[in-house]
């Protein structure tokens, strides 16, 4: 009678955490630290969805939530190497990741059509001496941006040149969609002895333009950008001291596009930039808004700030101990992600006393990773619903049918690693799937 004596305690705070979180405990959204389970440096994150998501980082670092920061598994199983500079969900379990070798300047790019359990190359060094960074406008269409700027229609069988820039002296490093027709890259112009800001545009989702040069805020260059509008863009700026950045940090708002051919003939687009704050927190490093108003920057030594007039004013949000955070995405003013150096992974939403859980969820386990067995919360089972435990190779490792709404499944058969538990209904269609990992 011993197996599950210390499992019941843990099941009874289950029932007890499914109870509070229906009751309802919300407070002031908040940044909490998440358990990644990772120390590499992380770069990118990317969501499908404020519970379906992504974060990548050195070593070949492929993270994937599906139940919004809970629990994390590392998705590329020995398939690829490399540092993962950008990554990109394009459907549920279709994914798309490049990498950088800082020391060959080479990179790749590949795709997963089923969640991580096999990829493929896509492309071969696309950002030559630089990382991609990759977007889509319709989760159809790709594009690159790294040396060059590149488009592939067909999930990146191939890929069309748009821009191709100057090795080390140009290039974009940044690339977004404020919707399927308007998008945005950024980089710097390498010059002389210092950088300047580089931009390119399009406004009918395909052919793009450069921005004006003449344009751009004088002698600073780009640090990072974000496009809550169409028309009203936020660039974060740094004037280098040389080649090295200096503690002069600026924000410019771009707006006004207007597409103009220049003598001898070249099109380019004309913009106003208009200095916003003289004086940011620190370097940024990314920043996401949600408005034109109201928005979420990352600067210097972990910092997390938030403006809401448009970035004249900033406020403390959150003091985070890594020394950089790379990367933000924020869905509304009381839900986000962001991560960054040594594994760290911030979530933004309502405090709560106990772990939060998604009301909407058709399936919650508990506990996560788990030894002996789980606790399954199903709201719409009977005794007539069936499981199924896949292992990561898709290959069936144990099923039966769930006793009622809260079910224990044993597990002491099943060899450690990843497994998803998939819940039917009577009539065999799938609820949802889950995934957790068996210690």
């Amino acid at each position: 009678m011993k197996k599950y004596t210390l499992f019941k305690f843990f099941y009874h705070q289950f029932l007890y955490i499914l109870f509070c979180a229906s009751a309802g405990f919300a407070s002031t959204p908040q940044w909490t630290v998440l358990n990644s389970g990772t120390t590499e440096k992380l770069h990118d994150v990317n969501f499908l969805n404020p519970d379906y998501g992504l974060v990548v980082g050195d070593n070949g670092t492929v993270l994937l939530t599906t139940d919004g920061g809970s629990s994390w598994f590392n998705i590329n199983v020995h398939s690829f190497s490399g540092n993962v500079h950008s990554g990109l969900i394009l459907h549920r379990d279709t994914i798309v990741v490049s990498t950088f070798d800082n020391n060959t300047f080479t990179g790749e790019t590949y795709i997963t059509f089923n969640g991580g359990a096999n990829w493929t190359t896509i492309g071969n060094d696309p950002g030559s001496s630089h990382s991609t960074q990759l977007t889509t406008p319709d989760h159809s269409i790709l594009y690159s941006v790294g040396s060059s700027l590149l488009k592939s229609s067909n999930l990146g069988t191939s890929w069309d040149t748009i821009f191709a820039y100057t090795g080390g002296i140009n290039s974009l490093s940044q690339i977004q969609f404020v919707n399927s027709m308007a998008g945005m890259a950024g980089g710097l112009n390498s010059g002389f002895s210092t950088y300047s800001a580089n931009m390119a545009r399009t406004e009918d989702g395909s052919t793009w333009y450069s921005g004006d040069v003449f344009s751009f805020p004088n002698a600073d260059a780009y640090t990072t950008l974000d496009f809550p509008d169409p028309d009203t863009g936020f660039m974060f700026t740094n004037h280098y001291n040389g080649f090295v950045p200096s503690n002069q940090n600026a924000l410019w708002k771009l707006s006004g596009f207007n597409l103009v051919v220049n003598f001898p003939g070249d099109t380019s687009y004309h913009f106003t930039s208009q200095i916003v704050n003289s004086s940011t927190p620190g370097y940024g490093f990314a920043a996401d808004f949600l408005n034109t108003q109201t928005g979420y920057g990352l600067f210097g030594g972990g910092q997390i700030f938030k403006t809401n007039d448009g970035g004249v004013n900033w406020v403390n949000s959150y003091s985070s101990t890594a020394d950089t955070l790379s990367d933000i995405q924020m869905f509304e003013d009381n839900a986000g992600y962001a991560a960054g150096d040594d594994g760290t992974i911030l979530k933004y939403s309502e405090s709560t006393a106990i772990p939060s859980i998604q009301a909407s969820d058709l399936i919650i386990l508990f506990p996560n990773p788990a030894s002996e067995a789980i606790a399954v919360h199903c709201a719409s089972s009977n005794n007539k619903s069936t499981y199924r435990i896949l292992a990561s190779d898709g290959k069936m490792c144990q099923s039966g049918h769930l006793q009622n709404i809260n079910s224990i499944i044993d597990l002491e058969k099943l060899s450690s690693g990843m497994y998803s538990l998939e819940i039917s209904n009577e009539n065999g269609t799938c609820l949802e799937r889950k995934r957790f990992i068996k210690q």
